[in-house]
């Protein structure tokens, strides 16, 4: 199975309903999340991906899950660089796991133990790295 990280700094841009999302999640309900996929334009349905919170810390995984659909261009989720014109892959994807980076303890892939997972590449300057 191919696995994918996603990332996101809260500096670059700011997940605006993560309280009611973390809420519906919660109590059960179906999350599916539209996530920036880099230059990343082929990931197949039904890979695994985490969610990578980078920037300040606390750093680590916030989500994970499983994706739903192709990846497609839309507008940039940076609204200048939309205005412009500009496009971002984004790719689909259920949730399956999701944390409050400002409550939770996140999973810091520094932390884990020895082995394949610890020593992938847990600090990729993009969303999409497999």
């Amino acid at each position: 199975m191919t696995t994918f990280i996603l990332t996101c700094n809260p500096a670059n841009w700011e997940w605006q309903d993560l309280k009611a999302t973390l809420a519906r999640a919660r109590v059960g309900d179906d999350i599916v999340e539209r996530w920036s996929s880099g230059n990343t334009k082929r990931i197949p349905v039904g890979s695994r991906v985490f969610l990578l919170k980078q920037g300040e810390d606390p750093r680590g995984l916030k989500a994970s899950g499983w994706t739903t659909a192709e990846v497609e261009e839309l507008p940039h989720w940076d609204t200048v660089r939309s205005r412009r014109g500009g496009l971002a892959n984004y790719v689909d994807f259920a949730v399956d796991t999701l944390l409050d980076p400002y409550s939770d303890e996140l999973l810091d892939p520094r932390h884990f133990p020895p082995g394949p997972v610890r020593d992938a590449y847990w600090t990729p300057p993009a969303s999409g790295t497999s």
